[in-house]
């Protein structure tokens, strides 16, 4: 059964309270205060990077003011919405909709981030081209309260928002601190201040008198690169690339299979404690391999096997220190593609502890870095808590169950009607946006 309106609600269509701007303008003929396009406007947010304007100005774009409401229509803007508080153009790839008499400010701004329109947009957005036309959004159909609930409905919004908002922003500042912490236990660890007893007496290139430096050439084998080969998804030997471990880890689930091995397989093949580092895309990530599948490596990937007379684990969190990416950051060569070799990989310099305080100084990190990852994981479940109750407050305010409906609203029928009569016939609507 239908479920019944809130008292004063009626149902419509976006085309019948709100219009995208047809008006198109080339930069000659503007002197706008910003450009908005795909360059200047966060993928994973609403946010407005800059106000500067850009310099790869398309031919097509439309101009707006403040009020308007602009609505990315192309992935991964899909679904962005900003409302700009100054005068500009925006590229194609967004459409703008101008203020309405039917809509309370902000209003259609919280209306397309709602989970009920984002769903649909990404259900009809499916495909080839992930992109929604205009004609499709005034098409869809929605639930309009009285104008005066709207401002109501806006002003409970943004007041649970701004909560939100705070809540989140200390979750980050706070992951923020918890990510400058292990920067901060990585350079303690490798100049011999984290674990007791602490020699404070130095040698002359600043290190623990029983430390010296090294290089991971010296520390390792000749490092390698791997294989070249197509991959693909299914059964058979994991073909480990760069990307399965941009993030400093491997989730073997992610892994392709090779579609071709090598004769000499054993050369290439992946054994516990090897250390893979990237050389091209995200030069400088490095992982330890621990208890793999059987696998081999790609050729974008150089590999470290650690001598027996070091810690791997040693060596490993070393090429997370900052003394390691300050190395790297003076050996990436290539204008186009930054990449690293294995030569200047291996003449890159070590801090190296004795054996015996390198094992000592492993179970120091991994005892600091678990109570971080715990911190962490509180944090990223608060993260997403804000999430859901972000889309919580939205879906109640579009369902009439966030602020108490006031008989003495005029009826969105009669603002409909009111409308209705105030608009001038409207062009015929073009096939595609």
């Amino acid at each position: 059964m239908k479920e019944q309106l809130p008292s004063g609600w009626v149902e419509t269509s976006l085309g019948q309270v709100t219009w995208p701007s047809k008006l198109s303008a080339k930069p000659s003929e503007e002197a706008p205060q910003a450009y908005l396009g795909m360059d200047n406007v966060e993928a994973s947010s609403t946010k407005i990077l800059g106000s500067e304007i850009s310099t790869n100005i398309r031919s097509l774009t439309r101009p707006f003011t403040p009020g308007d409401t602009l609505y990315g229509r192309l992935r991964p803007y899909l679904n962005k919405v900003c409302t700009p508080e100054f005068k500009g153009l925006a590229s194609s790839e967004f459409i703008v909709f101008p203020p309405s008499s039917a809509l309370a400010n902000n209003f259609l701004k919280y209306l397309l981030n709602s989970q009920t329109f984002v769903s649909f947009a990404n259900n009809i957005s499916d495909g080839d081209r992930p992109r929604i036309k205009w004609n499709q959004i005034i098409d869809w159909p929605f639930q309009l309260p009285p104008l005066a609930e709207q401002r109501r409905i806006v002003d409970a919004i943004e007041e649970h928002l701004s909560r939100i908002d705070a809540a989140e922003s200390t979750a980050q500042t706070a992951l923020t601190k918890l990510d400058t912490l292990r920067r901060t236990i990585l350079t303690a660890a490798f100049s011999g201040r984290l674990v007791e007893p602490f020699n404070p007496r130095r040698t002359t290139d600043s290190l623990p008198e029983d430390w010296q430096w090294s290089t991971l050439g010296d520390i390792s084998r000749k490092p390698q690169y791997g294989w070249t080969t197509k991959s693909a998804h299914g059964t058979g030997i994991n073909y480990l690339r760069t990307t399965d471990i941009s993030r400093g880890d491997i989730d073997w689930r992610s892994v392709p299979v090779c579609v071709n091995y090598p004769e000499n397989l054993d050369k290439f093949i992946l054994h516990n404690e090897d250390i893979v580092i990237s050389r091209a895309g995200s030069v400088g990530v490095s992982c330890m391999i621990r208890n793999p599948p059987t696998a081999v490596f790609a050729s974008y990937l150089i590999r470290l096997q650690i001598l027996d007379n070091v810690c791997a684990a040693y060596a490993a969190y070393f090429l997370k220190s900052s003394i390691y990416w300050t190395a790297i950051s003076d050996t990436k060569i290539g204008i186009a593609v930054q990449n690293v070799n294995a030569k200047k990989l291996a003449a890159i310099r070590i801090p190296l502890a004795p054996l015996a305080d390198q094992k000592k100084i492993v179970a120091a990190i991994e005892e600091h870095f678990s109570r971080i990852d715990a911190a962490e994981a509180t944090l990223e479940r608060c993260l997403q808590r804000c999430g859901v109750l972000r889309r919580s407050v939205l879906a109640a305010a579009f369902s009439g169950r966030l602020v108490d409906q006031d008989p003495n609203d005029e009826p969105a029928s009669v603002l409909l009607k009111r409308i209705a009569a105030e608009q001038p016939k409207r062009r015929t609507r073009r096939k595609s946006a």
